[in-house]
């Protein structure tokens, strides 16, 4: 969306109305760069826009981050802080004019401030909203998480977890487009 003009946002939301958008963190991630679970969660998302016709809402790297608040580099907002924050982005996206908002994440407790902006948003305005929860849908792949990944030791490793990710949260027989026509009720993948 950021990279657009508002003459293509126009054009665009007059033949769709999907956007992603990417929740992120800049938490502590040993020695990986703080942003690695936003730069992730932006990945997927544009992936799944390539795919779907979408745009994408990124650059969301301050949230929730949990139980990483004692590095000194994580940036830490409140659960409450972050459901307010992503409601009032909801707001604005449907004012805009979307009316198919996907939510994704790789940060494992994003379901805790995602989760209510979609029941809030769907009581307040009735628009369903998805959550796209590639942790979970991969952790319950076969092997676990490492396995759907198999096992690391790829060359890219974000674009494996992307890829993978993508890949667990689209079922063979459905295509994203498809799985964006059929997301009508609040839901989480």
């Amino acid at each position: 969306l950021s990279k657009c003009t508002n003459d293509e946002v126009e054009t665009y939301l007059e033949r769709n109305d999907v956007i992603i958008v990417a929740c992120g963190v800049t938490e502590l991630h040993g020695g990986r760069p703080l942003d690695c679970e936003s730069v992730l969660s932006e990945a997927l998302a544009l992936k799944l826009a390539e795919e779907a016709d979408a745009l994408v809402l990124h650059n969301l790297p301050y949230l929730y981050a949990g139980a990483t608040a004692m590095g000194r580099g994580t940036t830490q907002l409140s659960v409450r802080a972050s459901i307010d924050y992503l409601y009032g982005l909801a707001e604005s996206l449907i004012r805009q004019g979307f009316r198919r908002i996907i939510w994704t994440s790789l940060h494992g407790p994003a379901g805790m401030f995602v989760g209510p902006v979609i029941r809030d948003i769907f009581d307040a305005h009735k628009v369903a909203m998805l959550y796209v929860d590639p942790i979970e849908v991969l952790s319950k792949a076969e092997g676990g998480l490492m396995g759907a990944l198999g096992a690391g030791g790829g060359e890219d490793p974000f674009g494996d977890m992307a890829a993978a990710a993508l890949a667990a949260t689209m079922p063979a027989t459905r295509s994203p487009r498809q799985a964006l026509r059929c997301a009508s009720t609040p839901t989480a993948i």
